[in-house]
């Protein structure tokens, strides 16, 4: 059994340690009151903090931030699960940063949260890099939406130039809003990179085939099978290849023809991704080149080189069939 001596010994190298760790580490009870924090809290925020209480701490949160952190704090003190936020602690420096803060509890054999260990990382510059991000495609999506506003208003003025054209102007104009659509997927899905895409992989693909749904608004196309939750850094290389087989299909294939179907099917598994795009049109000749132009190229680079995966083709008279072969991906809700 360790002695008082040793106990002290010991915790004078574990606060050794915890100073030398490159996080505020901090301890507080079930209670909520801070009864521990390591020498990065006070090198962060200099000699203000001279007392680790809640007024204090609460009195260094940005302005901004303390009604949300508040009112999870007070969430976290009836809760038993592990929690994180991010938000700005005023620096020695006078100026707020940006702090990741992530917790755990520690349960007596009730279930009772004894107390709170946790962290917090300095992540200012990574934010910073996000938000300003966030802000360029806030005004790229501005000038990509007076682009399509610009388009719009020249199809308008045709249509009243020429009336009879009105029907396929009409077409058109959809066809335009739809893709704004996609546009808009893709640039929400790509807000941040790491994380997960909303919609999945089946939510993609029907993002980028919906410029060519029929007029009732039904999809020209069979979409089934399994679904896949995507990286949002894979979004944009799934839509240029999604584009340049949509594109080829409305020049060549199926979506070019009157008897045109087209149907794909996704498997995931813990392992393979596989999806394939059949084409059926009698329209479709068969294979009598090596096709190995700038369409072919572009899919061959972006599935081997940006997916690590791998596609295949096979045509014939009347039909026509990509298949990809990617890493297994998660399974989507």
């Amino acid at each position: 059994m360790p002695t008082p001596d040793d106990k002290d010994g010991l915790k004078g190298s574990f606060d050794k340690i915890a100073d030398d760790v490159p996080q505020i580490l901090w301890s507080v009870d079930g209670d909520g009151r801070h009864d521990y924090v390591n020498r990065q809290l006070r090198e962060f925020v200099g000699e203000r903090m001279d007392t680790v209480d809640e007024e204090t701490w609460t009195s260094l949160v940005h302005p901004d931030d303390r009604e949300r952190v508040e009112r999870q704090r007070k969430e976290i003190l009836v809760s038993a699960e592990p929690y994180e936020i991010e938000y700005r602690l005023l620096h020695h420096s006078g100026e707020y940063r940006w702090l990741r803060l992530k917790a755990t509890p520690k349960l007596d054999e009730n279930g009772r949260v004894l107390r709170w260990y946790g962290t917090s990382a300095d992540i200012h510059l990574e934010k910073t890099i996000s938000l300003e991000r966030e802000l360029v495609a806030h005004e790229l999506d501005h000038r990509i939406k007076n682009i399509f506003t610009l388009v719009n208003g020249l199809v308008g003025l045709s249509a009243r130039e020429s009336p009879e054209l009105l029907p396929v102007l009409n077409i058109l104009r959809k066809r335009l809003e739809a893709l704004h659509n996609a546009h808009q997927y893709l640039r929400i899905s790509g807000t941040q990179p790491g994380s997960p895409a909303s919609g999945g992989l089946k939510g993609l693909i029907e993002a980028i085939l919906r410029p060519y749904y029929g007029g009732g608004g039904a999809l020209a196309a069979r979409l089934d099978g399994d679904d896949a939750t995507i990286d949002t850094g894979q979004v944009t290389s799934f839509a240029l290849l999604l584009h340049e087989l949509a594109t080829n299909s409305l020049k060549y294939g199926a979506l070019a023809a009157t008897d045109g179907r087209l149907s794909i099917h996704i498997s995931n598994s813990a392992r393979v991704l596989r999806l394939r795009w059949m084409e059926a049109a009698a329209a479709i000749p068969a294979l009598r080149s090596s096709h190995s132009g700038y369409g072919s190229t572009l899919l061959r680079l972006t599935v081997e080189k940006q997916l690590s995966g791998q596609i295949s083709r096979r045509q014939g008279q009347g039909y026509l069939c990509y298949v990809l072969t990617l890493p297994g991906m998660h399974a989507g809700s």
